[in-house]
């Protein structure tokens, strides 16, 4: 009898620790949340077997009842998971979600909220049924923004969120590429997720159109939320977006920036002079800012349009770039003349930005080429006075220049604008960075130790940025061997770190611009293989820098250590000669 009594107290300790690891290791059903299912089913197998040895003559009755109490514990965890459950508009987008009757969702009660508690809010429930009646009772996303940033508020200890699934209605038919979800990312040590919702107006084909779509959360495979949106979509030809403005900084990236009005021609153009001793190209600043109640806003291509007389380019890989209310887009641009011998002429050069659905913005200048003809010997004291041919990049230090040699990249770090929009170009494999590198760190030196090498400028780009951001980091320690992004001058050695953080899964294509003096530009890139972001980022990576400050954190240390030897040996020496000393007075005394 003891030993019968002593095993369904066994089996259930080993049944708690096997619960214990399942909800540790994060067990997920098909729907990628935690299991009901896979926690219950140890329980389920011990009770079987426990009613096969000690009741085999149970009934059906009590089989029945062990299977509404799964189920019932089944119901709890769902309905502990949708209590626990909350979604809301993040800051960066609340000001383009409304409520019609009553203004900006940031400005409500709710506090940017659409479900609270597992229950929708009570002023937007009712959306889509009372459709007839107009968007009076849906958030409405307005129709100068491309995308809603949302977030998810949950308790892991019974229920990981997964993206939930999105289904548009346009003039009473679905669609399902009207509205795309994008980003999604999980925290699971803060209970929170987010994701971004994409809008497709490019494909409503009418003046005014709204797009109504659902968002489908299922808790557990035994319940779900459903919150429906309405977004306003305006492709009138001749509309502009009116929460955006460019403007141009000129001569330097760090003069007073000066608006720039649209659809200028000829004498109504800014001008500017170029003179043919000022080197290889002269550059120019465009900002491009967006202000209240304007939100997120992609772009479309960016072009340059000019007089066959004038060379122009944009720097980097300015296509699809994502502008914010928070993080305005600067873009520099290159201009140059190819004939000096006419001053008096008057040669254009416009910068075109694709903004879809809308009119693009634009600008334009006139140039006026100022110098004496000779443009041979021009060319050859460029060629020899470029800085660019004195640079050189490598992975590490003064040993291999094997991104860079004397101005000219090599294959593996080559790539352009145009190899993005023409793959086929790309004549060799690009360096790849894998899933775990979050930081690419180069050295930079000059041919001439002595000599330094000015530049203006570093511009990081990506495509496509939905997958990928990256900046130019400026660290803390070691700060003087490291080149910050808004210029400076390359001495000796130096470095450039470059911190890059995934959004999405996939590859993205990363394209570095250092804009030195003179107007050369010096360019390398890399490709960057991303996986399924968390919301938070790897905090540490082990970088020259890092691996130097970690040295001599450890020699310090080791100092300290040895100092301590030393002293504890003198301590030791010097109590055993006190101890000789007193001794030898207490046998004299006696």
């Amino acid at each position: 009898m003891q030993r019968i009594s002593k095993l369904p107290c066994a089996i259930y300790i080993l049944l708690g620790i096997a619960v214990a690891i399942s909800l540790e290791l994060g067990l997920y059903n098909q729907g990628g949340h935690y299991g009901v299912a896979a926690v219950t089913a140890p329980l389920r197998h011990v009770l079987r077997q426990e009613d096969a040895v000690h009741q085999p003559d149970q009934d059906q009755d009590d089989s029945e009842q062990v299977e509404k109490e799964e189920k019932s514990m089944e119901q709890a965890a769902a309905f502990n998971a949708r209590k626990n459950f909350n979604l809301r508009v993040s800051s960066v987008s609340a000001d383009s979600v409304m409520l019609a009757s009553s203004g900006p969702i940031s400005s409500q009660e709710f506090q940017n909220a659409l479900i609270t508690n597992g229950q929708v809010v009570s002023v937007i429930q009712e959306c889509y049924q009372n459709r007839e009646a107009g968007i009076t009772s849906c958030p409405v996303v307005d129709a100068y923004t491309t995308e809603t940033q949302l977030e998810i508020v949950y308790d892991r200890t019974v229920f990981i969120p997964r993206p939930p699934t999105v289904q548009a209605v346009y003039n009473e038919e679905k669609h399902s590429t009207l509205v795309e979800i994008q980003r999604f990312a999980e925290d699971p040590d803060s209970m929170t997720a987010s994701f971004t919702l994409f809008y497709h107006c490019d494909l409503v084909k009418e003046r005014q159109g709204t797009i109504y779509f659902s968002l489908f959360f299922d808790i557990l495979g035994l319940d779900n939320i459903t919150v429906w949106f309405a977004k306003r979509c305006l492709t009138a030809p001749g509309v502009t977006h009116p929460y955006t403005h460019l403007f141009s900084r000129y001569p330097s990236p760090n003069s007073e920036k000066v608006e720039l009005l649209q659809n200028l021609r000829g004498a109504d153009l800014p001008l500017l002079e170029r003179k043919n001793d000022s080197g290889s190209f002269s550059s120019l600043t465009l900002e491009l800012d967006m202000h209240r109640p304007g939100t997120i806003y992609q772009l479309g291509y960016v072009s340059v349009t000019s007089h066959p007389e004038i060379r122009a380019y944009v720097v980097g890989m300015p296509n699809g770039r994502i502008l914010t209310i928070e993080e305005p887009i600067r873009l520099q641009v290159l201009f140059s003349c190819l004939n000096y011998d006419d001053p008096q002429t008057l040669r254009e050069f416009h910068v075109k930005i694709e903004m879809p659905p809308f009119e693009p913005l634009s600008a334009g200048w006139s140039v006026v080429c100022v110098g004496e003809p000779g443009p041979l010997e021009v060319e050859e004291r460029r060629v020899t006075t470029d800085p660019l041919s004195k640079l050189n990049i490598g992975t590490l230090d003064f040993t291999k220049a094997d991104i860079m040699r004397a101005g000219v990249v090599q294959s593996m770090f080559n790539i352009s604008q145009r190899n993005i929009l023409e793959p086929e170009l790309k004549t060799a494999e690009l360096k790849t960075l894998d899933e775990r590198r979050s930081v690419f760190e180069v050295s930079i030196w000059p041919d001439s130790r002595n000599v330094g090498i000015d530049y203006t400028g570093i511009t990081i780009s990506v495509q496509p940025p939905r997958i990928l951001a990256a900046s130019v980091e400026y660290p803390s320690v070691w700060s003087f061997f490291y080149m910050p992004a808004d210029g400076g001058s390359i001495i000796d050695l130096r470095k450039l770190r470059i911190r890059m953080i995934c959004k999405e899964k996939g590859k993205a294509m990363v394209l570095a611009s250092i804009l030195l003096k003179g107007g050369s530009v010096a360019e390398f890139g890399f490709q960057k293989q991303c996986r399924e972001p968390q919301i938070y980022q790897q905090k540490h990576a082990w970088t020259a820098g890092g691996v130097m400050g970690w040295l001599f954190f450890a020699c310090f240390l080791l100092f300290i250590w040895f100092l301590r030897i030393i002293y504890m040996m003198r301590f030791t020496s010097t109590e055993a000669r006190g101890g000789q000393h007193n001794e030898s007075q207490f046998a004299s005394r006696w």
